[in-house]
């Protein structure tokens, strides 16, 4: 909508794209600016039905922008607008209700980068709680007995409400006002991205002013108390410093938009602005919001412009969620995974909105997430699982399976890989694509013979047999802090991708297809090189499951997965379909030596240890790995407490502690590593304990340590 403003604002004239990226973004938001406005001007055009090619409303100048083209007449209050000949825009939801959508889907494409599809799709979540489509307006005759005021600035508004939290509602509350008053024609009003440029400034109103060129500076502040919203504004004159207005609004928060309505009435009048009748009727227009969607909605775009990592965009994804289920009433695991499916939060919430979220459907070149599988200790644990799920669910039979499917579960990364008769990706299990990591996979995946996404394994592996994790992070490069995974090829380590599902077949999602006919898909399709389908083994008791686990551990695999063959592939979810079972190879009673704040909700805690044994030649406690999962919140709070006042070293974020606190902890397997002191590291540590009743003396040594290793090394030298 901002663009469309902009074009309109300066119809008849060349914008230039770089005028186009200041007014939509400025420069705090960092996007592909190419990709994004190409993207904007597509979806104005869509919605206007403009044919790029034959342009009616939006002519491109090529290489340097565009020119809103559309005759825009004045006639008094008969006003002709740019938006003659649009096709019919939702009409407001009724009181209580969310408004419908008010844009078209976007065309389905590649994903985009996550801030992308955010800010080409926020326009479609926000016609949720707006009154209604904003339209172009056109100036009406009249006078002023302010002449001189033709534009102001609305400055972020102050949280007063004593709780940092709610500063969400304050910014919201700007963009409101913002938006509201920028439907005026005869006002110039700086955009939202300019103003909040100025959240926390120290610049005067007249320093303000000028810089921005306007006349006016509206201030104000905004209260919450329960559901109960205050917002109080005052207008500024900017050359004067002169407050010449003022105001206070309450409201319940249903009521929100009401109040915003009462607030941008009020300064259009105290301005004296022209408007025409349309645009009294657009400014005074408003509707009862929910209001806890509106205020999902209003955290996500609040943060949209205050956080672009990763885990900052996730946040504000999962925000925009929740505002649709919310708004629209499916339950949040449906729009969560509609909107992996789409990759387009707009075109979710449109199908939220018309209740067919069962149209989504997944398609090439935009991944999904994993299904994942349920850990169990044993295998009858596994098997008692079955039974209770066939009781609950109504996704499985009435009883438990008579047969289930065992695979060996690999030692590599998980990995799903795309192929198109002219294009082949490879994505990584958070949705990163890893393609140029493994170019001879790609290569081969072109020797498919039909167009399919497949879910599986890489593993390093050679001469007809699987290596470890440690043989293929040789490949991968090693993580340190911030670096990615697979940001370098390290060592020409032969992989294979070990195939273990078919989630897309020849044009026809697979999903909801059960898994022994995605099966059977899989088993008639010829094989490139460097591609193989996991075994199946079915079992029909948990002995068997039991007899087939210990095989695959003898054959040095992971463990054992073991599914049901109705099941559908739910991405993302792990629930009583999928289940794994792994046992440790053994445990190590150690010291720890360091300790490190977390991630997340454990950023302010002591929680990822590094821990050694003891060489027994020299009497030095040696590292040999790092843990952060096995301890409840409680002892992580309890040993946290304990580091900080035994603390020998502080390195900021990372500390050298007292030896005195001994876990007992587990592990997948355990192999020569320079990573640490010992020369030795541990796959999959995690806490089982803490051991209160022992001390450094009683801990495991070094020379035990390598023990274990040489076990593992020897078994791996049986099987070849």
């Amino acid at each position: 909508m901002e663009l469309l403003f902009l074009l309109v604002e300066r119809r008849g004239e060349l914008v230039t794209r770089e005028e186009v990226a200041d007014r939509l973004w400025g420069t705090t938001v960092f996007v592909d600016i190419d990709q994004s406005i190409n993207t904007a001007v597509r979806k104005v055009r869509m919605v206007l039905r403009d044919d790029p090619d034959k342009p009616h409303f939006i002519e491109t100048v090529v290489g340097k922008g565009y020119r809103f083209a559309a005759p825009v007449a004045v006639n008094g209050e008969a006003t002709v607008s740019a938006t003659a000949g649009l096709p019919a825009l939702p009409q407001p939801a009724q009181a209580g209700q969310s408004a419908a959508i008010a844009a078209a889907p976007a065309q389905r494409m590649h994903r985009r980068p996550p801030v992308v599809m955010l800010l080409t799709g926020i326009g479609a979540v926000l016609a949720i709680f707006a009154s209604g489509w904003v339209a172009i307006h056109v100036r009406n005759t009249g006078s002023s007995t302010h002449p001189g005021i033709k534009s102001l600035v609305v400055l972020p508004l102050k949280n007063l409400s004593g709780d940092p939290a709610q500063e969400y509602l304050a910014d919201g509350m700007t963009e409101a006002l913002v938006s509201r008053l920028s439907s005026i024609h005869d006002l110039r009003v700086i955009s939202r991205t300019s103003s909040m440029r100025l959240k926390n400034s120290n610049l005067s109103v007249p320093e303000i002013a000028n810089a921005l060129q306007v006349d006016v500076v509206v201030e104000g502040s905004v209260i919450r108390e329960g559901n109960r919203i205050r917002v109080t504004a005052q207008l500024i004159r900017g050359t004067t410093d002169e407050h010449f207005w003022s105001e206070t609004y309450d409201r319940e928060l249903p009521d929100v938009l009401a109040l915003q309505s009462d607030v941008a009435q009020a300064i259009a009048r105290k301005v004296e602005v022209t408007v025409t009748g349309k645009e009294e009727q657009r400014l005074t227009a408003s509707h009862t919001v929910l209001p806890e969607a509106y205020e999902s909605y209003l955290k996500g775009r609040s943060s949209l412009s205050n956080n672009n990592t990763k885990a900052g965009i996730e946040e504000r994804i999962r925000y925009f969620e929740e505002a649709i289920a919310k708004a629209f009433g499916p339950s949040l695991e449906q729009v969560r995974e509609a909107n992996m499916l789409l990759g387009d939060i707009g075109e979710t919430a449109l199908l939220a909105s018309r209740n067919e979220l069962s149209r989504a459907e997944l398609s090439l070149f935009r991944p999904i997430k994993c299904m994942l599988a349920t850990p169990e200790p044993t295998a009858k644990a596994v098997w008692e699982r079955f039974a209770e799920a066939a009781g609950t669910s109504r996704e499985l039979a009435s009883s438990a399976p008579t047969t289930v499917y065992l695979e060996d579960k690999f030692d590599g990364i998980r990995a799903q890989l795309h192929r198109s008769t002219e294009q082949v990706e490879i994505f990584s299990r958070d949705l990163r694509r890893i393609t140029g990591q493994f170019p001879e996979l790609a290569d081969e995946a072109r020797n498919f013979q039909e167009e399919l996404i497949i879910d599986g394994e890489i593993i390093a592996f050679e001469k007809g047999r699987g290596l470890t994790f440690f043989d293929l992070q040789k490949r991968l490069g090693r993580r340190s802090d911030g670096a990615d995974l697979f940001a370098r090829a390290a060592a020409d380590v032969p992989v294979t991708f070990v195939i273990f599902d078919l989630l897309w077949f020849s044009g026809r999602s697979l999903l909801k297809t059960p898994l022994h006919e995605r099966r059977r898909y899989l088993s008639s399709m010829r094989l490139p090189a460097r591609f193989q389908i996991a075994k199946v083994m079915p079992a029909h008791s948990a002995a068997e499951i039991e007899q087939t686990f210990q095989q695959a551990r003898q054959r040095l695999n992971e463990g054992l997965m073991i599914k049901n063959p109705e099941s559908f592939y739910l991405p993302g979810n792990r629930g009583m379909f999928w289940f794994k079972l792994k046992k440790e190879l053994a445990t190590l009673d150690v010291v720890v030596v360091g300790a490190e704040f977390g991630h997340g909700k454990r950023n302010n805690v002591l929680s990822d240890y590094t821990f050694a044994v003891r060489d027994e030649s020299t009497g030095k406690l040696l590292p040999i790995g790092k843990a952060y999962s096995g301890l409840t919140d409680v002892e992580i709070a309890e040993l946290t407490e304990h580091f900080k006042q035994n603390t020998i070293t502080d390195h900021g974020r990372y500390r050298e502690v007292k030896p005195d606190v001994i876990l007992e902890v587990a592990f997948n397997s355990i192999q020569p590593s320079p990573r640490h002191a010992s020369g030795l590291a541990l796959r999959f540590p995690r806490i089982k304990a803490i051991r209160r009743d022992k001390n450094v003396d009683s801990i495991d040594t070094l020379q035990y340590a390598r023990e274990l290793a040489a076990q593992r090394a020897t078994s791996q030298a049986s099987l070849r």
